[in-house]
């Protein structure tokens, strides 16, 4: 990651160039989500089960991108915040999974 911005007009060292480009994968994953977000809330009559499922494939896109990428620590990969050990998601965020989950499955019932 490029930490010293140094002067206006300074070029990329090949260490910052080579240190964008290991990180690629997760940052056009990263868009990946954004761009099913985005999908989701300008979607004509509301989201359908496939644009919800585009938002769930670029997370686990994303997820499997980080953590190729050495992205955890011990933290949600949702928010940041700890995560107990060995899980990417903190009690929160896999609540809200869970109740998510739920609901699209109430749905398929019900349909």
């Amino acid at each position: 990651m490029i930490t010293d911005l140094g002067s206006p007009g300074r070029e990329p060292t090949a260490a910052d160039l080579a240190a964008i480009e290991a990180e690629w994968p997760l940052i056009e994953a990263e868009l990946a989500v954004v761009d099913a977000e985005v999908r989701l809330l300008s979607a004509a009559g509301g989201p359908s089960p496939l644009d919800w499922r585009r938002l769930r494939r670029a997370e686990r896109q994303t997820l499997a991108a980080a953590v190729r990428h050495g992205e955890f620590g011990g933290r949600c990969y949702r928010c940041g915040q700890a995560a107990p050990e060995g899980n990417l998601l903190c009690g929160r965020c896999e609540d809200a999974e869970a109740a998510l989950a739920l609901a699209v499955l109430r749905s398929v019932v019900a349909a």
